[in-house]
């Protein structure tokens, strides 16, 4: 009597926990503009993405660089000398003196500064170059971040289904035993045989293997959406929108074809002929100072040079200053591109 008792109590809580969880069934409304604007602001500090972005920037400086007004780039040399005769290390007046005539040391400054005041010729072509590399650099960071968007959006969704799937389980286990404590009231009445009461069991058992297998599956997607966008949760699907825009293989291949026509334009200035002009005053001391100019950009060059210790003149020899200038006209003809020409129809 007092295990019936028992039997029917256990049965009534089971139905009304199994009455509590129905009441809040699993909801399959759609996910809130502001959890997917968290979420994507998650994957925005993905490293991955910063890495990219770091490229992109970096592109688009180079690009930049080639229209800065001006160019300066040194360099210097410093050099020591030392010999040694048959063991013996000269001194400093003895390599100055004959027969050797080197100078201990010697250091050299190379300054060169281009001015730019507008881009031409094989410089326009550099800088355009240079802004499709800064183009498919920035759409590599625009599909690095959609891809880990679309990655995150997922994974926050799979973890919002297992939830869904750990609930019904949930659910699953409360009716295994609910029809188990069902199948033992019955038993103890007559009503139902030992072979029910091991299938009601066996059940059971499988439901409560069931909520273990959906906890893990729980664990599982949370952990790999912590990864893209830790702590991001969605409460349910969303509405999908483009995030690239225009499709990144189309876009590269109109990059392509842009840098075609660069190289294209390039070639065809290599056929021309090349005027390099330089004027350049070497003065008592053995510094130079150089202007150049050539055709192919026409970006005036400004070169100052130390002279060589060894060749600038001893106290009391005569110096003088020279000047010097230059005029030369350089012309490539390529002969599979006259080949080509004359074998066109």
């Amino acid at each position: 009597m007092k295990r019936t008792i028992h039997r029917t109590l256990l049965l009534t809580l089971l139905l009304s926990s199994f009455a509590i969880v129905a009441a809040q069934p699993f909801t399959s409304e759609h996910a809130s503009s502001a959890e997917v604007r968290a979420l994507l602001e998650r994957v925005a500090e993905h490293p991955n993405i910063r890495a990219v972005e770091l490229l992109a920037e970096s592109a688009a400086r180079r690009a930049h660089a080639v229209r800065a007004p001006v160019e300066l780039s040194t360099q210097f040399d410093l050099d020591w000398r030392r010999l040694s005769v048959d063991g013996t290390t000269l001194s400093e007046e003895q390599l100055r003196a004959p027969p050797f005539g080197l100078e201990p040391r010697s250091d050299r400054l190379n300054v060169r500064l281009i001015a730019r005041p507008f881009v031409y010729g094989d410089l326009a072509d550099l800088y355009d170059q240079r802004l499709i590399e800064a183009e498919r650099a920035a759409l590599q960071a625009r599909e690095t971040r959609a891809t880990l968007e679309v990655q995150a959006l997922a994974a926050a969704l799979a973890v919002w289904l297992a939830e869904g799937g750990a609930q019904l389980a949930e659910e699953g286990l409360l009716l295994a035993e609910l029809a188990e404590a069902s199948t033992r009231t019955r038993f103890e009445a007559g009503g139902a045989s030992a072979l029910e009461v091991g299938r009601a069991e066996l059940t059971r058992r499988d439901a409560e293997a069931a909520m273990r297998d959906a906890r893990r599956q729980v664990a599982l997607a949370a952990a790999r959406a912590d990864h893209l966008a830790p702590g991001a949760r969605l409460s349910g699907p969303f509405e999908l929108t483009a995030i690239l825009g225009t499709l990144p293989e189309l876009l590269r291949a109109m990059l392509d074809t842009s840098l075609g026509t660069i190289g294209e334009r390039n070639a065809n200035r290599q056929l021309l002929p090349t005027l390099q002009a330089t004027a350049t005053r070497v003065f008592p001391d053995g510094d130079s100072l150089t202007l150049a100019l050539e055709s192919r950009t026409l970006q005036p060059a400004f070169i100052y040079n130390s002279g060589d210790p060894a060749r600038r003149p001893t106290a009391g020899a005569p110096s003088s200053v020279l000047d010097s200038a230059s005029i030369s006209i350089s012309w490539t003809l390529s002969l599979q591109a006259a080949g080509e020409g004359g074998a066109a129809p």
